[in-house]
């Protein structure tokens, strides 16, 4: 037998205490990034097994390819969008990989959790508009007024409540 034949028995039948400690450090990052996203409104995560990296869904009113933008330009946390792992169509993830520290894992997941906030913070102010009139502009005393032009139609007199 080659030489390589006959060393793998052997590798394989020894104690590897470093491999024990560094799958118990990868265990514990996974449980503590699982719960931290799942703290997280609008972010849900399975946890992982046997990988090391998550694959979170995402409900925060963007694609994942608008968040994961945002979460890399404004906190510096790397996250991928999960358009680029075969997510299910009509889905959205991101993908994160904990290998680093618990100290830059949290500091990641606080980052991620403005991110998530904030977006779901703009979708509410869209989700206000109240259409009030498709006619021409006219003056409402004491309230916000924003004019829109939709593709080419007449001006639609929107307001935002609660702003």
């Amino acid at each position: 037998k080659p030489l390589l034949q006959q060393a793998i028995p052997v590798a394989l039948g020894q104690e590897h205490p470093e491999l024990n400690a560094m799958r118990e450090t990868l265990r514990t990052r996974g449980q503590l990034i699982t719960e931290r996203l799942n703290s997280i409104p609008g972010i849900s995560c399975v946890a992982p097994k046997g990988a090391f990296y998550a694959f979170p869904t995402i409900d925060v009113g963007v694609d994942d390819q608008t968040f994961c933008a945002r979460v890399i330009r404004e906190t510096g946390a790397i996250i991928v969008p999960g358009s680029g792992f075969g997510q299910k169509q009509g889905t959205e993830h991101f993908r994160v990989v904990f290998l680093p520290n618990e100290d830059i894992l949290s500091r990641a997941c606080d980052g991620i959790a403005t991110i998530a906030k904030a977006f779901q913070s703009e979708a509410a102010d869209w989700n206000s508009i109240q259409f009030i009139s498709t006619m021409p502009p006219r003056v409402i005393p004491n309230r916000r007024v924003w004019q829109k032009q939709l593709f080419g139609t007449s001006p639609i007199l929107v307001r935002l409540r609660d702003v």
